[in-house]
């Protein structure tokens, strides 16, 4: 387990989740790979911007607010590496969503959190597609 704490499977990975809430990043991989979707979860910035250099997902799932490197700088690192990844940044937060609609050149699309799972997998799918 890289990142400590991360979950991996094997073959190539389509999502990759980054969320310091370890239970939040847990469920929604779980609940995408029950959506048939291959996914990995990061539970910091710097795990993260090193698992998307390593693993290639065509989209990723950031959380905005993380301690250490946030979200939107870790977007920015992923953004440089990966260009054809698709970010999706997500918050809880309503500063934070402000924030990162302001930072949109790094990302795909804003989420207001708490998103049910089955919004989210529709969305990915409908993203990925």
């Amino acid at each position: 387990m890289a990142g400590g704490g991360s979950e991996q499977e094997t073959g190539p990975v389509s999502v990759l989740v980054i969320d310091d809430d370890k239970a939040t990043a847990a469920a929604i991989v779980a609940y995408l790979r029950n959506g048939g979707l291959s996914a990995h979860a990061e539970n910091n910035g710097f795990a993260g911007v090193s698992a998307a250099k390593s693993l290639n997902p065509r989209l990723v799932l950031l959380d905005v607010q993380m301690p250490g490197l946030d979200g939107i700088e870790t977007a920015a690192l992923i953004r440089r590496a990966l260009p054809q990844t698709r970010i999706i940044l997500m918050s809880g937060h309503p500063a934070s969503l402000v924030e990162a609609n302001r930072n949109a050149k790094v990302a795909f699309a804003v989420l207001e959190k708490p998103l049910p799972l089955p919004a989210i997998l529709d969305f990915v799918r409908r993203v990925l597609s």
